[in-house]
């Protein structure tokens, strides 16, 4: 199958003739992908490394480079392993990168981004810049009523939604982002459904500077401007 795999720091290749993942074992499925989009810490590890892991496996999935990149996608259920319950062939779905160990303090709080042995599909095991790819059926979320390409965006975006339930921003309240990335940027606009009556975005200028006011930001500073903590 075609895949993007990453061997190193500076060295992703296309491939025309990776191995199709197997028929999934128990409690996994074999997603067939749809849509697969391209994170900050992706373009990160090609420019820098650290994530994924080249000389020694990561311990709870075993894995190192070459490994297929891609942790942001969306797809349709192929084939399920035994017991899978959740989820049929032809199902979309949206499916959760992090995949705990089960067993930690914080695994057993279900608080799986802290999990000791952390793993992100597509960083610590094959991923999503694939025709297919297997994964844990419980990490599949179905969906329906919008396109594959909007929920691909899915993850980035629940890191905004928990960030406001975690700040409790209420109707009226005013918010400061800071930064106007992809999850900045998906802030302002998630601020504003929760009710923020002020959304102010300190950013660097430029065209995501721009974009930012068209996500609802009530007001933009340049932090590359001299005063620019006097327009607050």
């Amino acid at each position: 199958m075609k895949a993007l795999v990453f061997y190193d720091v500076r060295d992703i290749r296309y491939e025309e003739n990776w191995p199709e993942p197997p028929q999934p074992s128990a409690g996994f499925v074999k997603i067939k992908i749809d849509w697969c989009g391209i994170c900050g810490s992706d373009i990160e590890d090609y420019l820098y490394g650290g994530v994924i892991p080249v000389h020694e496996p990561h311990p709870q999935s075993g894995c190192a480079a070459p490994i297929v990149i891609g942790h942001e996608f969306s797809g349709t259920v192929y084939e399920t392993g035994k017991g899978v319950r959740n989820v049929v062939a032809g199902d979309k779905v949206a499916v959760e990168c992090v995949v705990g160990c089960g067993k930690c303090y914080w695994c057993k709080l279900r608080d799986f981004g802290r999990c000791e042995q952390y793993l992100s599909i597509g960083q610590h095991c094959d991923g999503g810049f694939a025709e297919y790819v297997n994964v844990p059926a419980e990490n599949c979320i179905i969906y329906s009523g919008v396109g594959a390409d909007e929920i691909a965006v899915a993850e980035p975006l629940a890191v905004c939604v928990r960030a406001l339930k975690k700040g409790r921003i209420k109707i009226g309240d005013s918010v400061a982002v800071v930064g106007a990335g992809p999850i900045g940027l998906c802030s302002i606009a998630m601020a504003k459904v929760a009710g923020a009556s002020r959304v102010i975005c300190i950013a660097r200028g430029g065209h995501r500077a721009e974009v930012a006011a068209q996500m609802g930001a009530d007001l933009v500073l340049n932090s590359r401007e001299e005063g620019w903590e006097e327009q607050y």
